[in-house]
């Protein structure tokens, strides 16, 4: 259901903008979920909606805070390289540590959200 916001932007305007507006917050803030599946595909769309629209999480409605300063700690928090999604792969008489996919997406996007 996260990762379908993605597809509901662009970057022409359109009538399903102002809705989505309102309801585009509570999606993003399972950015902080427990399930780092949950986490990627909220973070995957928070980038597209800074890329495509940004009034959308940057805009203040109501007098409201703006969302992205809402957003923000739970976003810089996935910054963090988490030692849980790290395994250790052997190669021989090697070793090698590799992030989990998901982990490394996840810090990825954050990168390319907050550089916007």
């Amino acid at each position: 259901m996260v990762s379908s916001l993605k597809y509901m932007v662009t970057e022409r305007p359109h009538p399903i903008d102002a809705p989505l507006a309102v309801a585009v917050v509570p999606f993003l803030q399972l950015i902080s979920d427990a399930s780092h599946h949950v986490r990627r595909a909220a973070v995957v769309s928070l980038t597209a909606i800074v890329h495509q629209k940004p009034a959308l999480v940057a805009a203040s409605r109501d007098g409201a805070p703006p969302s992205l300063v809402a957003l923000l700690p739970a976003v810089l928090e996935n910054t963090v390289i988490r030692p849980d999604l790290i395994r250790t792969v052997d190669l021989g008489p090697f070793k090698h540590q590799v992030r989990a996919l998901s982990g490394h997406a996840v810090s990825r996007h954050v990168h390319i959200a907050a550089r916007c």
